[in-house]
């Protein structure tokens, strides 16, 4: 469908709600599309990027309040100024977005560029003996994840709808209304350019049968089209920073829970052109292993004073006394980031003529490391839905699609929001019997070699969740 652009009449920002400026004059233009995604993250420009390979004749709008032509990087990523004086967020990919992410052909730019992949994790109860180690070699698998930072993922697939024919990258651009008074055959976002002013506002509308809201956790989307919202809580800030260890961390995530929160420390390399899906066994541990990612939930008041008071040396030693004993000594730290931990999640996915992905659909505890890996796999089920109903119907954005979509994801988001919420409770307590009922149930669990196979398999979703057309064409060695 090609895009169609009207003039419309002046007082259309009136009739929605749009504020005009006191004497200004509102400059409008409409635009239809069969898809506009609002929020240009990881999962929004995956969601774009599987239509248009799914179906090439659609035309498909990204609107995304940061530009999209600002690269992250702009020194080499582990260089010592840059390593030391900044923050990376990173994520644990599953093996189901490196399929998804291979077909999109981002995956072999981010090995080139470097990324983690780690082979084993390690589980372990602060408070007693309770261990749990997972292991690919034992799942038959060539890795359990990778870690990887958000930022080098987001710049790939934003490059890639830059370059692509039929998405129109609306970057700069915030939402400031909704109509979905004719969904669901058209529904019209309102959107301004950031660098107009409030006196001579341009609005710029989308008209389109579908709207995908996947713009994080502060959904614009979600808000304005209504859905019913709940929120945790969790009393909890993550401190996240880089480390350097005094041992390579021999290809290993480990998570070690306190009663104050969960420490992760996820590992990292300077190692470019890795993957062991491509390679014959494991290379050995180097110098370029002995870099993590932490991950370190703590009451809010406490992560407050680390980050107001804390120098770099006592933030040091008191890492040094909550590690695992398998991460060895940590000799240096860089600067701090903090962000609370809130947790939500809709009630529903659908409205008509709207629909949620990613975290404007759920937020978990990060102590699964799941969230971007559910939301990735919201994108590709979604689209595989849409593309499902249209070559039976001959209609995009079909009802029955969404219901579908709605009906595959809501048990997952819903699961995955209770294991988290779940555990962060038991181990919030301190009575004796809730200790040695968690210790006991580590350890046995680590004695089942079937559970944590399935487990590992649930994971990665690439064998339970991850839609038949997604394994297609990728290596044999991902499955």
């Amino acid at each position: 469908m090609m895009s169609e652009q009207r003039a419309l009449p002046s007082d259309a920002a009136l009739a929605t709600g749009l504020p005009l400026g006191q004497g200004g004059r509102t400059h409008q233009t409409a635009i239809s599309y069969d898809a506009v995604i609002v929020g240009g993250g990881i999962v929004g420009c995956t969601t774009a990027l599987l239509l248009r390979r799914a179906l090439p004749d659609l035309r498909v709008a990204i609107i995304e309040q940061q530009s999209f032509r600002e690269p992250f990087f702009r020194e080499p990523r582990f260089s010592d100024d840059v390593l030391w004086s900044r923050v990376w967020r990173v994520s644990a990919l599953s093996l189901s977005v490196r399929a998804i992410l291979s077909q999109l052909g981002v995956w072999t730019d981010l090995v080139e560029q470097g990324l983690c992949p780690y082979h084993d994790m390690v589980l372990t109860d602060a408070d007693g003996s309770g261990r749990l180690h997972l292991s690919a070699q034992d799942a038959g698998e060539s890795c359990l994840g990778y870690i990887v930072e958000n930022e080098a993922v987001c710049q790939r697939l934003r490059a890639q709808c830059l370059q692509a024919a039929g998405i129109d990258c609306l970057d700069t651009h915030r939402v400031s209304g909704l109509d979905v008074s004719k969904a669901p055959m058209r529904t019209r976002v309102f959107c301004h350019q950031n660098n107009t002013t409030a006196r001579n506002p341009v609005v710029t509308i989308l008209e389109t049968p579908l709207v995908v809201g996947a713009e994080g956790r502060g959904s614009v989307v979600r808000e304005l089209a209504g859905f019913s919202t709940r929120h945790v809580d969790y009393g909890q800030s993550a401190l996240v920073c880089q480390m350097q260890l005094d041992r390579p961390h021999g290809w290993t995530a480990w998570q070690d829970f306190h009663e104050t929160g969960p420490v992760a420390f996820l590992p990292l390399t300077q190692r470019t052109g890795f993957d062991p899906a491509l390679e014959m066994g494991w290379p050995a541990a180097q110098e370029t292993e002995r870099v993590c990612s932490l991950v370190w939930s703590l009451p809010s008041a406490e992560a407050a004073h680390w980050m107001q008071h804390a120098t770099t040396t006592a933030f040091q030693r008191a890492l040094n006394r909550v590690a695992p004993s398998g991460v060895g000594t940590i000799e240096r730290c860089s600067v701090l980031q903090a962000f609370p931990l809130v947790g939500h999640t809709v009630q529903q996915l659908i409205q008509p003529g709207v629909v949620l992905v990613g975290d404007a659909a759920h937020g978990y505890h990060p102590m699964a490391g799941q969230g971007l890996n559910v939301g990735v796999l919201d994108a590709a089920v979604l689209v595989d839905q849409l593309v499902l109903r249209a070559t039976r119907s001959g209609r995009f954005a079909h009802p029955a699609a969404l219901r579908r979509y709605e009906r595959l994801r809501r048990f997952h988001h819903a699961s995955m929001f209770a294991l988290t919420s779940g555990l962060h409770d038991l181990y919030g307590r301190s009575a004796w019997c809730l200790r040695m009922g968690r210790n006991l149930g580590l350890s046995a669990l680590d004695r089942l070699g079937v559970v944590k196979k399935g487990l590992i398999y649930m994971a990665n979703g690439h064998r339970t969740d991850l839609p038949e057309r997604y394994r297609e064409g990728v290596n044999a060695a991902l499955f």
